[in-house]
């Protein structure tokens, strides 16, 4: 027996592709001069292209602690 999923939790083509200066320029402006102290950066491996590495990541300053690959 097929049970549809609740409209929540269907997946979704999700937002177009965004760049990674588009990324970075927004991670610049959210965290750039703010005093965070555990910053994260998410990557989504269908929306963003050409995806960053972990290396490209750590190079923003600060460096986020945490990055999540979805």
């Amino acid at each position: 027996m097929h049970v549809p999923l609740p409209a929540r939790t269907r997946p979704r083509s999700g937002p177009p592709a965004r760049s990674p200066s588009a990324k970075t320029t927004k991670y610049d402006l959210l965290v750039g001069d703010e005093p965070i102290q555990y910053g994260g950066f998410k990557l989504f491996y269908r929306q963003d292209e050409p995806l960053l590495s972990p290396e490209q990541v750590l190079e923003l300053d600060p460096a986020p602690v945490v990055i999540n690959y979805q």
